[in-house]
């Protein structure tokens, strides 16, 4: 659902995720899932809810402090409710700043996706997120991890006809009657 792979927050390795959204009716044991072939912390994710999956949820043992719960939540090196009102889990995977594929699959289904840096959110602190079946910029600074998308949709084809304006040039002198 949306995809930070080059983050300006921190390194990639601090504060790459990425979120996924059940937008199904049932419960989804996500124990059995995998992220390009890497495993994430185990856990179900409801129905209309949204799981990130965090490079680094939480600072390891890498020499800076920065993490996902730095940046997004409130840096106290721990994530609960008191950070967002949403699961964040860790994850073993890595995203390519370019062009990368990720593949989230069960063993029986996968789910592929290709982005590319061309779409948006390559190192300016902004995230791609999934909207009308394609992927765009964030407009939020940071993304909006846990939350709904924030990109606004753009004007159809129909309400942009609906605002043409015509405007005629004569070269010549018009009379009237």
């Amino acid at each position: 659902n949306e995809i930070m792979y080059n983050p300006n927050q921190a390194n990639d390795l601090d504060a790459e995720w990425l979120e996924l959204y059940n937008n199904g009716t049932s419960i989804i044991d996500l124990s059995e899932w995998k992220i390009d072939n890497n495993d994430f912390d185990d856990i179900s994710i409801f129905p209309n809810d949204y799981i990130v999956v965090a490079k680094e949820l939480i600072d390891g043992t890498d020499e800076d402090k920065d993490s996902f719960e730095s940046i997004w939540g409130n840096n106290d090196s721990v994530w609960n409710n008191l950070d967002g009102d949403y699961n964040a889990v860790d994850g073993d995977f890595t995203l390519v700043n370019s062009i990368d594929t990720i593949n989230l699959s069960n063993g029986t289904y996968s789910h592929i996706i290709t982005y590319n840096s061309s779409w948006g959110a390559d190192g300016n602190g902004k995230s791609l997120e999934y909207f009308n079946n394609s992927w765009h910029q964030s407009l939020v600074s940071g993304g909006t991890p846990g939350y709904e998308n924030g990109i606004k949709p753009e004007i159809s084809p129909d309400e942009k006809i609906k605002n043409i304006i015509l405007e005629t040039y004569l070269d010549e002198i018009l009379y009237m009657n």
